[in-house]
């Protein structure tokens, strides 16, 4: 379900803040989610104890639509790979290492908004890529994705423990690359250890990652 166009709104506490009303109040029961568009970006809504809570709407591990999981005792189990966040915070419980994305929510005149960020800091949704523990080797990937990607926009926040590593539409990653920026064979398996999470859906061969975009 879409939410309305994007506008200011004047919220409860006096401050102006860029939000989208995405439902009625009454749209969810206790104990219930669902997933709606706020701009561009799919948002997972939960209702726990009264309370709503906003979260990104695709499992950071491999792009699952988190709607179509569990929400049972605070826990949000992604059906794709049972990867599992505590409802309240968004903090990964199965990985521990894994979080979701929160927007900020208010209830103003029975409507449900939602905080939306319009700096330029965020991705937009057609932006894909790992998200790299920070360090040497994201360095590295840094610079296989420039190669692997000719031509394109390569997008890169570093977030202090992690960098976003971001091209639209498709991100590619080759282990040739890596291998020539590492001076060393490696295995792309091992890719998963360093890279907590990402953006899109992935693919991935014994010699090749491929992020891309599917709205």
């Amino acid at each position: 379900m879409a939410g309305r166009t994007l506008e200011m709104v004047k919220l409860a506490e006096g401050r102006e803040s860029s939000a989208v009303e995405i439902c009625g109040a009454d749209r969810l029961w206790d104990g219930e989610m669902d997933c709606f568009r706020a701009g561009n970006t799919t948002i997972l809504l939960v209702k726990i104890d009264g309370q709503f809570h906003a979260y990104q709407g695709h499992c950071p591990h491999q792009g699952a639509a988190l709607a179509e999981g569990e929400l049972d005792g605070g826990l949000i189990t992604c059906s794709a790979h049972r990867w599992q966040f505590n409802a309240t915070n968004g903090l990964g419980v199965n990985p521990m290492s894994a979080r979701l994305k929160c927007f900020p929510v208010h209830v103003v005149e029975r409507k449900v908004l939602i905080e939306m960020e319009l700096d330029g800091a965020e991705e937009p949704d057609n932006f894909v890529g790992p998200v790299i523990r920070a360090g040497d080797f994201a360095d590295v990937v840094v610079q296989s994705i420039e190669d692997d990607n000719p031509g394109k926009e390569v997008r890169i926040v570093d977030h202090g423990d992690y960098v976003r590593i971001h091209t639209a539409q498709v991100c590619r990653l080759s282990r040739k690359a890596l291998e020539r920026h590492l001076g060393h064979p490696y295995e792309m398996r091992m890719l998963e250890i360093e890279m907590p999470s990402f953006c899109g859906r992935l693919k991935t061969r014994d010699d090749e990652f491929v992020w891309y975009y599917d709205n």
